[in-house]
């Protein structure tokens, strides 16, 4: 039985989106890799409790266009030439020489 209590109620009033129910950032064993943080900070951002399917699905997309391994660098490096920015999620190296219009990664 999911019933909420008054203090339920406070803590969302008072904290919002900062309230995460745990069992929604496991759905799936793909995102094991990430830190427990960033799947909790991504599911308060964008997943209803009500109703999750949405929100997962909008995660599921999110990820698999911005989490690149180091595999792809060269992809990469090509975005970030051609439109001179680009959102990645992952852990890389980077070095610019600017003078010489130069990166390493």
């Amino acid at each position: 039985m999911n019933t909420k209590t008054s203090l339920d109620e406070k803590i969302l009033a008072h904290l919002g989106d900062r309230v995460v129910l745990k069992p929604l950032t496991r759905w799936n064993d793909a995102y094991k890799e990430f830190p427990r943080y960033v799947m909790e900070y991504l599911c308060a951002r964008y997943v209803d409790p009500a109703n999750p399917g949405i929100g997962q699905h909008k995660i599921d997309r999110l990820l698999s266009e911005h989490y690149v391994g180091s595999e792809s660098k060269e992809l990469i490096k090509s975005k970030i030439k051609e439109k001179g920015e680009y959102t990645i999620l992952g852990q890389f190296q980077v070095r610019l020489d600017a003078a010489r219009d130069h990166y390493w990664a």
